[in-house]
């Protein structure tokens, strides 16, 4: 007694290349977010270490206080930025 398998019905093909292609499409669509996260992160980094870098490199030893503000505000945003981009990835 042998029992064989009836072939598959011809929607089947059908059905498992549209998820295919879903799910290409999805797997791309991350990448895409994965990358724009990063450049956003990347950015924020080199624009922090500019803003934190700068105000020290051109004062002779003596901060002001506009220079410690506009810092602790760059903090906060590049906070933010982390947040989201790492909530992104």
């Amino acid at each position: 007694m042998t029992t064989e398998r009836p072939p598959h019905p011809p929607s089947l093909d059908i059905v498992y290349r549209e998820v295919k292609e879903r799910l290409d499409l999805q797997l791309h669509q991350v990448d895409s977010l994965d990358g724009k996260a990063g450049t956003l992160l990347s950015v924020a980094s080199i624009v922090m270490t500019l803003g934190a870098g700068l105000p020290v490199a051109a004062s002779s030893g003596n901060i002001d206080s506009l220079s410690l503000v506009l810092l602790a505000a760059a903090t906060v945003f590049y906070s933010f930025v982390m947040l989201f981009g790492f909530r992104g990835y």
